[in-house]
């Protein structure tokens, strides 16, 4: 196995394992914990992800995604089309052409005029 070849990787595997564990138990306080008492050495990636969690840990939005079963990624991930089709819709004529991109693009049914 590759993670007998590398301490770094162990280490970084392990933290990244707990993690999951915790998030698909919903159990915030091991997340919490994994998050302070994990303590890289080396500057990689996964350091960085760390203090990326950790400020957002202290701002209380994880806390609250372990709270709710809600996510607003859909949304988001609707949003994100609408501005890719904006932005490649400047050779479209009328608002009507960019509308209609949209219903297709979303797998809707146009409405009937």
């Amino acid at each position: 196995m590759l993670l007998a070849y590398s301490s770094e990787l162990q280490e970084n595997y392990r933290f990244y394992q707990e993690l999951l564990h915790a998030l698909k138990t919903k159990n915030f306080a091991q997340f919490r914990n994994t998050l302070k008492e994990t303590i890289f050495e080396y500057r990689n990636p996964m350091k960085i992800s760390q203090k990326t969690l950790h400020y957002h840990l202290e701002e209380g939005h994880i806390e609250t995604a372990f709270l709710y079963n809600y996510s607003n990624g859909p949304l988001e991930g609707s949003n994100n089309k609408v501005e890719n089709i904006k932005r490649t819709a400047y050779g479209f004529i009328s608002f009507n052409s960019f509308r209609n991109r949209l219903v297709l693009s979303q797998k809707m049914k146009p409405k009937k005029k």
